[in-house]
C-alpha cells in the first residue's frame, strides 16, 4: 500500500511539472520572442525589465512606473480572464517574484502586424496589483523629432533585453534575463517602427513585448521601442519594434507615467519580498495569484515524506 502511494504522488508531481513548463512551451505564440546570442543579465541591473505569462504566451515587458508595465498587444490577444496574466519580476523566470495583474489594456489601434503593417500598433499595458520599487528609475520613452532622428537610425545601436531563448534549438523552460546590442538595419516610411538584430544578435520566442533601449549621453537610457514581430520565423533573421514615441500620449492619458519625474521624486512604495513555499513556488507580497499547479506539488512535497520510512 505504502508503495502505491509512493507512485501515484510521483505520477501526480510528473504531471503538475509538465503542465507548467512543457505545456508553455508547446503554446507559443506564433509571433517571435528572446534574446537570441544574447549575454546574461546580472542581478540587480535592468531591474524594469519583467517577465510575462498570459494565457500560456511567454513574453517580456518593461515597467515604465510602479504600477504599470510596457508591452506588446499581441501578447495578450489570447486571454480570456485577468488571472490567466502574470508578471515575473527578477532575473528567472523560475525563481522570480510574481506579481497579479488586476488591469490591462490593449492599444485601441491594434490590427497585428501582418494586416496592418507599419499601423500595427502592437502595444498594450498592465496594471499591477501592487507596486514594484526598483534602485534604478523607471525608463522614460524616446519621445521628440530630434531625439527619433539622432538616435533611430540606419547603423544606429539599441540594446535589446527579455526572457526569451538563447537559439532556434533551445527549448523554452522558465526564461533568463538576457540582454544583446542591435544595430538598426532599417526604418520605416512612416519611421513608426525599425528593425533591429541579426545573426550576431536578435530576439527570439520569449522576448516579444521586451524593450528596444537606446543611451542618451549622461542622460541615461531611453526606451525607444517595444518587440513586435520577426522578420521571419528563424531567430538571428532581425526583428520589428514598435517606436514607442507613437504611443507616449495614449500611455499619459491611461496610466500613471510621468516623462518629467526624476528617481528622487518617484512614490514610495514596499520593496518586493520573496516568498519561497515548500514545492519551489513563489508568489509576490499579497498576491492574488497562485498557480494551481504550484499549489498542488507544494501539497505533494509535504505529503511524500508520510510515506516514506
Amino acid at each position: 500500500m505504502k508503495w502505491c502511494l509512493i507512485i501515484v504522488l510521483s505520477i501526480l508531481e510528473s504531471i503538475c511539472t509538465y503542465s507548467v513548463a512543457d505545456h508553455l512551451h508547446n503554446v507559443q505564440s506564433i509571433y517571435k520572442q528572446s534574446i537570441y546570442n544574447g549575454k546574461q543579465v546580472e542581478d540587480g541591473k535592468w531591474e524594469s525589465v519583467v517577465a510575462i505569462r498570459a494565457a500560456g504566451v511567454n513574453c517580456s515587458g518593461t515597467l515604465i512606473s510602479s504600477k504599470f508595465v510596457l508591452t506588446a498587444a499581441h501578447c495578450l490577444t489570447d486571454v480570456f480572464d485577468i488571472n490567466e496574466i502574470v508578471v515575473f519580476y527578477g532575473n528567472e523566470v523560475n525563481n522570480n517574484v510574481e506579481i497579479a495583474v488586476d488591469f490591462y489594456e490593449i492599444h485601441p489601434n491594434f490590427c497585428g502586424f501582418s494586416d496592418c503593417g507599419d499601423d500595427a500598433h502592437d502595444f498594450a499595458y498592465l496594471r499591477l496589483a501592487e507596486e514594484v520599487c526598483i534602485e534604478e528609475p523607471f525608463p522614460k520613452l524616446l519621445f521628440g523629432d530630434d531625439q527619433i532622428q539622432n538616435h533611430i537610425h540606419v547603423g544606429g545601436t539599441v540594446t535589446a533585453i527579455g526572457f526569451g531563448l538563447r537559439s532556434n534549438d533551445e527549448i523554452y523552460s522558465g526564461g533568463t534575463k538576457r540582454k544583446a546590442d542591435l544595430k538598426i538595419s532599417s526604418v520605416t516610411e512612416l519611421k513608426k517602427q525599425f528593425v533591429a538584430g541579426g545573426m550576431d544578435g536578435d530576439t527570439c520566442s520569449g522576448d516579444s513585448g521586451g524593450p528596444a533601449f537606446i543611451q542618451e549621453g549622461d542622460k541615461g537610457w531611453r526606451l525607444a521601442g517595444v518587440l513586435s514581430a520577426g522578420v521571419n520565423e528563424i531567430c538571428g533573421s532581425g526583428s520589428y519594434y514598435g517606436g514607442v514615441w507613437e504611443v507616449e500620449p495614449w500611455l499619459l492619458s491611461r496610466t500613471d507615467y510621468d516623462p518629467f519625474s526624476v528617481s528622487e521624486e518617484l512614490q514610495p512604495c514596499q520593496p518586493m519580498v520573496d516568498y519561497t513555499f515548500s514545492g519551489g513556488c513563489r508568489v509576490g507580497a499579497d498576491s492574488a495569484h497562485v498557480d494551481n499547479n504550484c499549489f498542488i506539488k507544494r501539497i505533494l512535497t509535504l505529503l511524500k515524506p508520510l510515506f516514506i520510512f
